[in-house]
């Protein structure tokens, strides 16, 4: 997201104390300007339904999102948001689902404190 690479998703790679090496795959190009995504991304943080991440420590870009899902308590929305940081040049994406909660974008600070978390221990 907003790199123009393919990448592979890692789930949970550590938890706890102490850090194993990580291996990455290699990045493949999409060759398309994301340009006008990565715009987009930031003026959703900087004057949008993201600005909870404004208090990141690094521009950071975001999407929010409500589902309408009858099926889920509450008022019956879903909340997610996906977000990468820094957007000039991702070293992270967090996204978060939260089923049910309604507007108001509750996921977004899920995101915000996975990128927090994330940023402080790679400094």
């Amino acid at each position: 997201m907003a790199t123009g690479a393919l990448v592979t998703p890692h789930l949970g790679l550590s938890f706890g104390r102490g850090h194993a090496p990580l291996t990455w795959p290699a990045a493949r190009q999409l060759g398309i300007d994301l340009g006008p995504v990565r715009a987009g991304m930031r003026a959703a943080v900087t004057s949008g339904t993201a600005s909870m991440l404004a208090s990141l420590p690094v521009p950071a870009g975001g999407k929010t999102g409500t589902a309408e899902d009858p099926s889920a308590g509450g008022e019956g929305l879903d909340s997610w948001m996906s977000a990468v940081a820094p957007i000039n040049a991702p070293r992270v994406e967090a996204t978060a689902f939260i089923r049910g909660q309604g507007n108001g974008h509750p996921s977004s600070e899920v995101v915000r404190e996975a990128l927090a978390y994330w940023l402080k221990l790679s400094g």
